[in-house]
């Protein structure tokens, strides 16, 4: 037999009869087709998988950052309007428990600024009343 230019693998194994042996000759080809077969499908199973993982990924993204902006646009308004906070409803209970929360510090806000300003009022009273000069007849 001649020589071939085709890489391959061999093994020996000798019988426990006489001095037989089985000699076993394979291309690298087929012996490893097999194996390059499966990385190729968990190549393409991996790849799929990153792919659903992105979508996923950026469609949460997208969705947090909508409420995200809902919520900032909320309290400036309420903190800029200095109205009633309106009620918002978000999928996600955390922002809801956020706005809850805004809206109570809000409040808060609102209420010691019209107590603030009474007293400012109070003492200005005070302090007019205590600086007046007396006619004197």
């Amino acid at each position: 037999m001649g020589r071939s230019a085709t890489t391959a693998c061999s093994a020996y194994r000798p019988l426990r009869i006489g001095f037989w042996a089985v000699i076993v000759l394979q291309p690298v080809a087929v012996v490893t087709a097999p194996v390059v077969r499966l990385g190729a499908a968990a190549l393409g199973v991996l790849a799929a998988a990153m792919l659903l993982a992105i979508f996923v990924g950026w469609r949460l993204a997208r969705h947090t950052g909508d409420e995200v902006a809902r919520l900032a646009d909320a309290a400036e308004e309420a903190a800029s309007e200095g109205r009633g906070l309106p009620e918002l409803s978000f999928s996600n209970a955390e922002f809801t428990a956020v706005w809850t929360r805004l809206r109570d510090l809000f409040q808060q806000l609102r209420v010691r600024g019209e107590q603030t300003l009474a007293l400012k009022q109070d003492l200005q009273a005070v302090l007019d009343a205590g600086t007046r000069r007396p006619r004197w007849r």
